[in-house]
């Protein structure tokens, strides 16, 4: 049995922006959430990776760069690739100490009703924080924050 096949990650280009706004239209359509082209059109400091699968693009992940944390912006998988490890390439390789740079945290806002992604972000050693009613025009956000040791460390708790 031949093993399957592990996410190759990009630096999210131009040429990609049309297939990100399908994933994005997907996964987001209640209420659009258009952070790739805010990176895209701000050049806003931080990392947008693209994965692929099998030749295509499978998902892609936004982080902002902030002074002394590092938002996640976007983390979004096709339908068709989910359950391959897609997310959690891309997560995984945002928390790496190269892409910190001495911040001490990462935050996120997740649907807390979205028990799949509340877990995948769990087993990376995110916790729960305050939840902000209203925060997506369809129902509420939750925080979720992992703080980074002293040596910038940062895995998955696997």
């Amino acid at each position: 049995m031949t093993e399957p096949s592990r996410p190759e990650l990009a630096a999210v280009t131009p040429a990609m922006m049309m297939q990100i706004r399908r994933i994005e239209r997907y996964c987001f359509a209640p209420y659009l959430y258009r952070t790739n082209r805010y990176f895209a059109r701000r050049r806003i400091r931080g990392v947008f990776l693209a994965a692929f699968l099998d030749g295509r693009l499978a998902g892609y992940i936004a982080c902002a760069f902030h002074p002394s944390y590092m938002s996640v912006s976007d983390l979004a998988v096709s339908v068709d690739f989910r359950r391959r490890g897609v997310a959690s390439t891309l997560l995984g390789e945002v928390l790496k100490r190269k892409h910190l740079r001495g911040r001490r945290n990462i935050r996120l806002m997740v649907d807390p009703s979205h028990a799949d992604a509340v877990a995948l972000y769990e087993k990376f050693g995110f916790r729960a924080g305050k939840v902000r009613l209203a925060y997506y025009a369809f129902g509420d956000g939750m925080m979720m924050t992992k703080r980074i040791d002293e040596e910038g460390w940062s895995g998955a708790n696997l």
